[in-house]
Formats: structure tokens, sequence, C-alpha cells
């Protein structure tokens, strides 16, 4: 499964990215886009996933927001 997850530097974003790559919530394999405008700590948590999971670093309230996160997802999932 292909996912997006924004808010992925910590709280409840972080959180749904660990369950995700553990397969705790869907089983299988998921790629993961992860998306924060905190760019140390949304690092962190995508090298603890692994190769499975790319970041975005971006903040939600900046106009290109959308389409900078999609273009990264196209990059590491060749879709979305």
């Amino acid at each position: 499964m292909r996912v997006i997850i924004t808010g992925a530097a910590s709280g409840i974003g972080r959180a749904c990215a660990q369950l995700l790559a553990a397969g705790s919530v869907i089983a299988g394999e998921h790629q993961l886009l992860l998306a924060d405008r905190d760019a140390a700590n949304l690092e962190s948590v995508a090298d603890a996933i692994g190769p499975a999971a790319a970041t975005c670093v971006v903040d939600l309230a900046e106009l290109d927001c959308g389409d900078r996160i999609v273009a990264a997802a196209m990059a590491h999932m060749d879709g979305i």
C-alpha cells in the first residue's frame, strides 16, 4: 500500500507511520511518504523505518505544499 502521512515527525503522524511500517495496523508491505516541516525529527522517523519511508520537508501552510508532496510521492512510490 502507498501511504502519505502528514505531521509524521511527531505525535499522531509519527505513531501512524510506525504502526504502518510495523504492519500492526494493516498487514503487508507499505511504501510511506512522510511529510512535516520539522526536518530533523522527520529524518529520524524515516531512518527508524528504513527504505520503505521517504521524506518531504514541507509546511502545509505553503501554497505549493500539495505539488511538492505529490512530486515526492511520485518519485518514491511511482504513484499515489
